[in-house]
C-alpha cells in the first residue's frame, strides 16, 4: 500500500470525474483507476461505485477517506515538533506476498510513523520464487532489504531458502474456511479439514500464482487431495463465488491478528483447528547489512507484536 493511492482516494472523494481528478493528480485517468483497484483488492473492500457518469464513494471508501485524512494531518503535526528534526530519514523496500500486508503491515507501518514518519516504507507484492531469487543474488543486489512472507515447516519453500539468507518466524497462521449455509458442515462447528476437502474449494490467488505456489493450496494438499480446486485472483468475485455456494472459499488468518476476512451473508467462517500450521515471518540476506531503515522498521514490527501480546515463535 502506498500513501499515493490514499491521496488518489481522498482527491475522488472531492471530484467524482476520474478525468478531472487525474488531471489535478499529474497522472493519466488510466493509471487513476488501476491504482485505486490495487488499493480496492490489497484492502478486500469495494472503495467506488463506478458508472458512465463517474464515481461515488463506497460507506467503505468514505471511512477509508476519513481514517486516511486523519492520518495525513497527524503526519503534519507530527513534522512540526522537535522530534521530527531528531527522526531518522530514509527508505526501506520490501516484498510481501498474499495475505502478509493485508494484516500486519498498515498497523506497523503506522505505528512506525509515529515516531519516525521520514522513513518511506515501499512494499511490493511478488511470488515466493521471485522473491528466493532477488534475495538470493549477490552479484546483483536487490534493494528490497526484507520479505515478510510465510513459510510452512518442513516445505519445499523451506529448503529452497538459500544458504545466503535466514528465515525469522514471528506468528502462527491457519487456514479459515469460509462455508455457505447450503453445505451441511456449515453447522458442524468441529468439522475437519479432510471432511472439508470432500468439496470444491476457492483460493484467492491475487498474484495469479500457479497451484505449485500458492500457500493456502501448500497447506491444503498436505492434508489431503481437495475434490477441485478453483484459484481466484479478482477478491470480489472471489466473494461473490462464495457467497453463491460455488464451493468452500479459504483464507489465511492468524487467530492472534484482530483482522479477519469480511462477514458475508450466509457464510460461516470456521477456525480449522486441525488445520497444518504455517509461520509469517521475515527474511533477509544475511550476507550483507541491513540499511539503518530496514533495522528500524524491523525494530517496529516486533515492537508491534510484542505490545499486543503476540505470540513468536
Amino acid at each position: 500500500m502506498h500513501s499515493d493511492q490514499l491521496h488518489y482516494l481522498i482527491a475522488l472523494s472531492k471530484n467524482p470525474s476520474m478525468n478531472i481528478a487525474s488531471e489535478a493528480l499529474h497522472i493519466t485517468p488510466s493509471a487513476l483507476s488501476i491504482s485505486i483497484k490495487n488499493l480496492e483488492n490489497e484492502l478486500h473492500m469495494r472503495l467506488l461505485h463506478r458508472s458512465t457518469r463517474g464515481v461515488t464513494l463506497t460507506e467503505e471508501g468514505r471511512q477509508v477517506v476519513r481514517i486516511a485524512e486523519n492520518f495525513f494531518r497527524e503526519i503534519e503535526g507530527l513534522q512540526d515538533t522537535s522530534a521530527i528534526e531528531e527522526s531518522f530519514s530514509g527508505q526501506c523496500l520490501i516484498y510481501t506476498v498474499q495475505g502478509a500486508v493485508d494484516d500486519l503491515l498498515p498497523k506497523v507501518i503506522c505505528e512506525l510513523f509515529d515516531h519516525n514518519p521520514s522513513i518511506h516504507i515501499i512494499a511490493e507484492t511478488a511470488t515466493m520464487p521471485t522473491i528466493l531469487k532477488q534475495l538470493n543474488d549477490i552479484q546483483n543486489p536487490d534493494p528490497h532489504e526484507i520479505a515478510l512472507l510465510y513459510m510452512r515447516p518442513g516445505s519445499a519453500a523451506c529448503t529452497a531458502i538459500g544458504e545466503n539468507c535466514t528465515f525469522t518466524p514471528l506468528i502462527a497462521v491457519r487456514l479459515l474456511a469460509q462455508v455457505h449455509d447450503r453445505f451441511p458442515i456449515a453447522h458442524n462447528k468441529n468439522p475437519s479439514l479432510k471432511t472439508i476437502l470432500t468439496y470444491p474449494i476457492i483460493i484467492y490467488n491475487p498474484l495469479d500464482q500457479p497451484p505449485e505456489e500458492n500457500p493456502s493450496l501448500h497447506m491444503l494438499t498436505s492434508i489431503a487431495k481437495p475434490q477441485k480446486v478453483i484459484l481466484e485472483s479478482n477478491y470480489q468475485i472471489y466473494q461473490q463465488m462464495v457467497q453463491q455456494g460455488k464451493g468452500i472459499g479459504f483464507d489465511v488468518v492468524s487467530p492472534l491478528l484482530s483482522l479477519n476476512p469480511p462477514a458475508l451473508e450466509n457464510i460461516h467462517n470456521i477456525l480449522l483447528k486441525d488445520s497444518p500450521t504455517m509461520q509469517l515471518g521475515y527474511l533477509v540476506n544475511n550476507t550483507r547489512p541491513l540499511s539503518e531503515a530496514a533495522q528500524i522498521f524491523l525494530n517496529a514490527l516486533l515492537d508491534y507484536i510484542k505490545s499486543n501480546q503476540f505470540t513468536t515463535t
